[in-house]
């Protein structure tokens, strides 16, 4: 559908400030799509319908990432806008400052710090899970999915 299939009023709902200028950002929200795809299944570059699929696949992300700044931006601005604010969201939504970070710098002056949560598997090559350039830290846990007993 992408955005232009939206009503007026779900137009109307989104945030008014939409950055969709950042080729980076772009091209890593296609890669996360292609990530979708089996290797034996891979889109074709010049097809018209992956195109499309990209740009509602990226509309989406954008509007989601943007929708989730504007809260953060009115919610810390409505209890202390001197008082630290902490977001929890998604390692997609705020590595590199994509995404998050950068749409809510945009509306404050505020000293923004990325922290990144990372899942270590007994396979994980730390220097692979751990990039110094996307994060400020890291908060690194060990995958306990195979050998927990919790539900």
């Amino acid at each position: 559908m992408g955005l232009g299939g939206l009503t007026c009023e779900a137009t109307a709902a989104l945030p008014d400030n939409r950055d969709d200028t950042n080729p980076v950002y772009r091209g890593w929200v296609t890669e996360v799509l292609r990530a979708h795809f089996p290797e034996d299944k891979q889109p074709v570059e010049d097809d018209p319908e992956w195109r499309a699929q990209q740009q509602r696949f990226f509309e989406a992300q954008l509007v989601w990432d943007e929708t989730m700044a504007a809260n953060a931006v009115r919610g810390w601005q409505s209890l202390n806008p001197d008082a630290a604010f902490v977001v929890v969201a998604g390692a997609g939504h705020v590595r590199n400052g994509w995404g998050i970070p950068d749409r809510v710098a945009r509306e404050v002056d505020a000293e923004l710090l990325l922290v990144v949560c990372a899942v270590i598997t007994g396979e994980s090559n730390l220097e692979e899970t751990v990039d110094p350039r996307a994060a400020d830290y890291y908060c690194l846990t060990r995958d306990r999915s195979a050998s927990s007993t919790r539900r």
